[in-house]
Formats: structure tokens, sequence, C-alpha cells
């Protein structure tokens, strides 16, 4: 056997729902996947705060327990969704921009 499954790499996307945007989750999630020297990204969507991580098992179940200590205590996190995805190149974790979808054609703003 040439690896050990902690040394073998996988992707996982994780969204966050809540009350999570607004209160410096991006720069923690950030830190800690640098620290661990994880590859991916944070930002935010619609939905919440959406994050890849893609790393040996073992420092992303580190990254997992180090952000539920280290999450700003604002942030709340009503919904947690963590899916196993393709494992892509990255080569560095970055923060993303934004991803908000439009207003569906016809939608009038309720501040005009």
């Amino acid at each position: 056997m040439s690896r050990d499954s902690n040394t073998q790499h996988r992707r996982l996307r994780i969204i966050l729902e809540g009350e999570v945007q607004g209160f410096g989750l991006r720069p923690t999630v950030y830190r800690v996947a640098q620290r661990l020297r994880l590859t991916g990204f944070v930002r935010n969507v619609d939905a919440g705060v959406e994050i890849e991580i893609q790393g040996s098992s073992e420092q992303i179940d580190r990254f997992l327990s180090q952000l539920d200590v280290e999450r700003p205590a604002a942030a709340v996190v009503t919904t947690e969704d963590i899916q196993r995805v393709t494992s892509l190149g990255s080569q560095w974790f970055e923060i993303l921009s934004d991803i908000k979808r439009a207003p569906p054609s016809g939608f009038e703003s309720q501040n005009t």
C-alpha cells in the first residue's frame, strides 16, 4: 500500500446558513484554512456562506473542529450542509467575491 488514507486528498463543500454574514466568518475560515495548509475558497452566497476545502482527511477534520471553536460568537449557524465534491487542482485558499442572485424579472423594490 503506497498511501495512508489520511494522506489522500479530498474536497468538501460546506454551506453554512443562518446569521453568518457580516461577523468576520470568512476571514476566520481563511485563517484556519491557511494555518492547516488547505486549498479552496470561501464566499458569501444567498443562502449564507459557502466553503470548499481540499486537503487530507486529517487536515479537513482539524479544520472542522477548529472552525467550531474559532467561529465568531455573533455568527449563528442554523444549518450546516457538508457534501463531498470532486477534487480540483487548487493551489491556495482564497476569499472569493460574493455570489448574489439578481431578483426575478419584474421584481419591484419596496425602497422606491
